[in-house]
């Protein structure tokens, strides 16, 4: 008896969230920025975190990642970077295509990002394993000049976007400052970005042909 009533309790359940994202779905082409955040918020509220592969989930999903895709070019930096916040709280960041295009925008005009953007989108850039066909060598010039002002677990975050994504460095000023500050962090510095510097370091040293010593101390 028991069973049967968690049973109906579920139908019924899921029949309200069939019926509310058919609503929620008609709706959205009048959604402005803040609507959609709270949407987005608010499916993080649903019970048990739903797969995202679930076959409601996913079809309400996919139509707000579409519409986000469409209104990307209409979004500055920061309402970008807000709207992969809650898609990364969703979980599906990685397999959305939204994220993809809003790091691709960032990144495209990567000199005119702060520390905490260029951060930020680079974490986004680790978590998808992808990094946006973007001038690298553009961005590792630019990270030259935000290094200094970076923690030693932000430079982490910096290290592992190139280690994840196999994106070699090749300015060698930015690998000089980014040891640096590990070396001068060493007691704050976590193992995985530890790990990740090392990984980088290891790459850079090896594609230049040159040992750790012969670097620091040409």
């Amino acid at each position: 008896m028991y069973h049967e009533t968690v049973l109906k309790a579920n139908q019924k359940l899921t029949k309200i969230l069939i019926s509310q994202i058919a609503q929620l779905i008609e709706a959205s082409s009048g959604f402005d920025f803040d609507s959609m955040c709270k949407v987005l918020f608010c499916m993080r509220l649903w019970y048990h975190s739903p797969n995202s592969r679930a076959n409601n989930f996913c079809s309400l999903w996919n139509h707000l990642d579409k519409l986000c895709q469409e209104r990307c070019k209409d979004w500055d930096k920061g309402q970008l970077l807000i709207m992969c916040d809650h898609w990364y709280r969703l979980n599906v960041f990685r397999i959305g295509y939204f994220g993809k295009q809003a790091l691709q925008r960032i990144l495209k005009k990567v000199k005119a990002c702060t520390s905490p953007e260029i951060v930020q989108s680079l974490f986004y850039v680790n978590v998808r394993r992808f990094f946006p066909d973007v001038n690298k060598v553009q961005m590792q010039v630019h990270l030259v000049t935000l290094v200094s002002a970076l923690t030693v677990e932000e430079v982490g975050i910096c290290a592992m976007a190139f280690f994840k994504t196999k994106s070699r460095i090749v300015s060698f000023a930015l690998m000089e400052m980014m040891i640096r500050k590990f070396i001068t962090g060493a007691e704050t510095a976590n193992f995985l970005s530890i790990t990740c510097l090392m990984k980088v370091s290891g790459d850079f040293f090896h594609g230049n042909n040159i040992s750790f010593n012969a670097f620091i101390y040409r």
